[in-house]
């Protein structure tokens, strides 16, 4: 354990609050809520700032409800997105499934479309190629 600031001789039993200068029994010149210190100074510098930190846990608190309370309200408006959707659905079944039905053959037609004109273009290329080089020759007569 440390010795006291003030009193070299005599063994420190807390530290002040404020400062954390050790302290003995004798140089405790304020104490309050478990707390000590060594002058009126740090006593003052103290209670400030653990009126500074309380103020920040209720902040801090009344931020967590504010937090749960846009979370309720954003779960609420989804909710109630989600039933709009299904409700219009349910009303509008026939027209929502006609179109989903157009719009699906319509996307098959333009695949097929695309997909003859990739095969046209990929013949066109392969007509182009030249299939028998001299470099194919002699690269075929090595392997023979």
């Amino acid at each position: 354990m440390s010795v006291c600031l003030n009193h070299t001789d005599t063994e420190a039993v807390t530290r002040c609050a404020a400062c954390g200068k050790p302290l003995c029994a004798n140089c405790i010149a304020f104490s309050e809520n478990g707390r000590d210190y060594c002058s009126q100074t740090c006593y003052t510098r103290g209670t400030a700032a653990a009126e500074r930190s309380a103020g920040v846990v209720s902040e801090k608190g009344n931020t967590a409800k504010s937090k749960f309370i846009r979370s309720l309200i954003l779960l609420f408006l989804i909710i109630a997105i989600a039933a709009a959707g299904f409700m219009y659905y349910k009303n509008n079944k026939k027209q929502i499934d006609r179109k989903l039905d157009s719009t699906i053959q319509q996307t098959k037609a333009a695949a097929r479309k695309t997909g003859k004109a990739i095969q046209k273009e990929s013949n066109a290329i392969k007509k182009t190629l030249d299939t028998d080089s001299k470099y194919k020759r002699s690269r075929e007569s090595l392997v023979k």
